[in-house]
């Protein structure tokens, strides 16, 4: 039996550190790869050691089997951890490994050759007696020539996808050949493998699967099911273990033929079985991924097992050393996906710097992340940001912890789903368990608008009167001069901007005591304590709890009931203001800029050209998501800034508009 002492990571972000923090716990020496632009990154950090990847697309980094190769040689590892995405479903990464002789701490590569093809996956279940859903494959000359007979609605996939990547609903027969084409390209880049299959799309079914084990003397367990309903662009928000959805009879259908799955392909390692579940409680499989899945913790939560430590075990010839009878559950599981990314801008994901990243410590959550203080959110990879974790005796409790949680988390610099996830959490929804895989689709708006309603209902004069008193007051570390002196008892007013409104605020007090009045309202502001950035203050009695982060000289952010609120002093010259208001107006009016981080994959238009209102103008990549960048207006394009395959950045001008009123 091989015994693994020194292992390759060959991942990034949180599954790396995850994945390093079981094998350090066993006595493991960590091996890190990194692409350039996370030299600095928190797996690097965390690693023993780490090599180089060098610099360029995701094909030149992560996803370059020749570097990956030599690392495995130099670094003279004993076996290599791929994690989920980039080549953790890749054959010939596998096939490498074995020629190197060093363990691969997944599957054989029969089996992710096998399972990991959509199309192969599913004639194997058919085989098994497993219901699949119809679907059509061929190449997209094929798909193509059959569009007419097929029954829509359609979900084209990438053959070799993962994720939620490379996925497209069809509603319409005319709209088959730009799906088609646009999912080819994504598998291509992503996954290496252009090849596409299309399947019946399902209305509102549940999706819940079934994580498997297995190990090379043929033994193979469940660990139950989780519920992955909750889904946005095919690609899932928030998972549940054991799901509420499944009772006893229905478990015994899905881990049966998960198992029966596995056994049919001799299956070794982690794995999971997906299915689709309808109305009447008919399952479909939908596909195996053999690797570890993003949404292992829930499943770690309720059954106390390591999973990564159990695939190294396996990996080394031991046996599972569980039998199914002893695996029990304990209590319900919720785990949050934070992503970088707008919900009131349809999903858009948000690269850039992030200012403040603070994870409260909690006994009862789990937070699975690389962040540290601060970050960069490259436009390279996916937006997930972290995986928030809660555990509780039964689901009320589980999604209690999770909200608490979410509304005390502090992540400022760029717009993500935090408040999102909360109020989905709120939704009777949820609570009810009256979801499907189409509940977002069709009730973000509605939970944008239950969001935005509460944040309009927190008291602005509240928050104006409580930033006065900490730009006046001297703190443990007070910012200037002004503060440590007092400046009060001199200065008897201030101008203060809480987001888009403007507030005079007349000031008397003393040093614990501020009496102000904002505008028409009086206020009596009490300093009680601070713990770093948390204040604990009376305002006119009433005890708050507020957060806050200075952002420069005038401004800062204040955090309250989970909100987020910038707030500015407008009577206190920002040297940075003027320039940066007069670059904003010379480079933007009129012209088309990037609202994301990210590589242009397509220019659409020549220069000189006429073009519509709603017309296409360029395809920018960001964060695996293609985005079409399309004319608000009847314009003419002058000069094109940018080429195909250019990295840009938020806000960078790509097209100047000679006429964006044509005659």
């Amino acid at each position: 039996m091989a015994r693994i002492r020194k292992l390759l990571v060959a991942n990034r972000g949180e599954i790396a550190v995850r994945i390093m923090k079981t094998a350090k716990r066993l006595g493991i020496h960590t091996v890190a790869v990194y692409a350039e632009n996370d030299y600095n990154t928190l797996h690097v950090h965390y690693a023993d050691e780490a090599f180089p990847l060098g610099e360029g697309k995701l094909s030149d980094t992560y996803l370059n089997l020749d570097k990956l190769e030599n690392i495995i040689g130099q670094s003279e590892v004993d076996a290599v951890h791929p994690g989920y995405g980039f080549l953790s479903e890749n054959e010939n990464f596998a096939r490498i490994c074995e020629e190197n002789e060093v363990l691969f701490v997944g599957p054989s590569a029969y089996a992710i050759r096998m399972m990991g093809d959509k199309i192969k996956s599913r004639e194997i279940a058919e085989n098994a007696g497993i219901n699949i859903s119809k679907g059509v494959t061929g190449s997209i000359d094929e798909v193509l020539s059959q569009k007419q007979e097929l029954t829509y609605p359609l979900l084209v996939k990438a053959s070799a996808g993962g994720g939620g990547k490379g996925m497209r609903i069809v509603e319409e027969a005319d709209d088959l050949e730009s799906a088609l084409e646009i999912t080819a390209r994504e598998a291509k880049n992503y996954f290496g493998n252009e090849h596409v299959y299309i399947e019946h799309y399902f209305r509102d079914p549940r999706h819940i699967e079934v994580q498997i084990l297995g190990d090379k003397h043929g033994n193979l367990i469940h660990l139950y099911e989780r519920e992955c309903s909750l889904q946005r662009r095919h690609q899932k928000v928030m998972e549940e273990a054991p799901s509420p959805s499944v009772n006893e009879t229905l478990r015994k259908k899905l881990t049966d033929s998960a198992l029966k799955l596995a056994k049919e392909i001799g299956y070794y390692n982690a794995g999971t079985v997906e299915f689709l579940v309808d109305s009447e409680q008919n399952i479909y499989f939908l596909e195996m991924n053999t690797r570890i899945q993003v949404e292992h913790p829930v499943t770690e939560k309720i059954t106390g097992i390591d999973i990564v430590e159990l695939q190294i075990n396996i990996a080394e010839g031991r046996t599972i050393g569980l039998k199914q009878s002893e695996i029990q559950t304990n209590g319900h599981a919720i785990q949050a996906r934070l992503y970088a990314e707008n919900p009131e801008m349809n999903y858009q994901p948000m690269a850039g710097n992030l200012d403040t990243i603070e994870f409260p410590q909690s006994n009862h959550m789990r937070i699975d992340t690389a962040l540290e203080q601060q970050a960069y959110i490259s436009p390279d990879y996916d937006p997930m940001l972290a995986k928030i974790i809660a555990h509780g005796s039964n689901r009320e409790s589980a999604i209690d912890k999770l909200s608490g949680y979410l509304k005390n988390l502090t992540i400022i610099g760029k717009p993500t789903n935090q408040q999102f996830l909360r109020f989905i959490l709120k939704q009777q929804d949820f609570i009810d368990n009256k979801i499907s895989t189409q509940y977002l689709e069709k009730h973000t708006s509605e939970i944008i608008d239950y969001m935005n309603e509460e944040k309009s209902r927190v008291n602005k004069e509240k928050l104006v009167a409580f930033f006065v008193m900490h730009e006046l007051l001297p703190h443990s570390q007070p910012d200037n001069v002004w503060q440590q002196i007092g400046f009060w008892r001199i200065r008897k007013r201030m101008f203060v901007k809480l987001e888009d409104k403007e507030y005079r605020v007349l000031i008397n007090g003393n040093y614990e005591t501020i009496d102000l009045q904002v505008e028409n309202t009086s206020l009596s502001v009490k300093y009680s304590t601070h713990n770093n950035k948390l204040f604990t203050v009376y305002i006119n009695n009433v005890q708050e709890k507020l957060k806050i982060v200075k952002q420069n000289n005038t401004g800062a952010v204040i955090q309250d009931k989970g909100f987020y609120f910038s707030v500015n002093r407008f009577d206190v010259l920002n040297a940075n203001a003027n320039e940066v208001t007069r670059k904003v107006n010379a480079t933007t009016q009129g012209n088309i800029i990037s609202p994301v981080y990210g590589r242009v994959v397509s220019i659409k238009v020549k220069e000189g050209k006429q073009v519509k209102v709603g017309d296409t103008l360029i395809v920018v990549e960001s964060m695996k998501i293609e985005n079409n960048i399309r004319a608000e207006a009847d314009i003419q394009i002058g000069k094109i800034h940018v080429e195909e395959g250019e990295q840009i950045k938020d806000g960078q001008e790509l097209i100047q508009v000679t006429n964006s009123d044509p005659a």
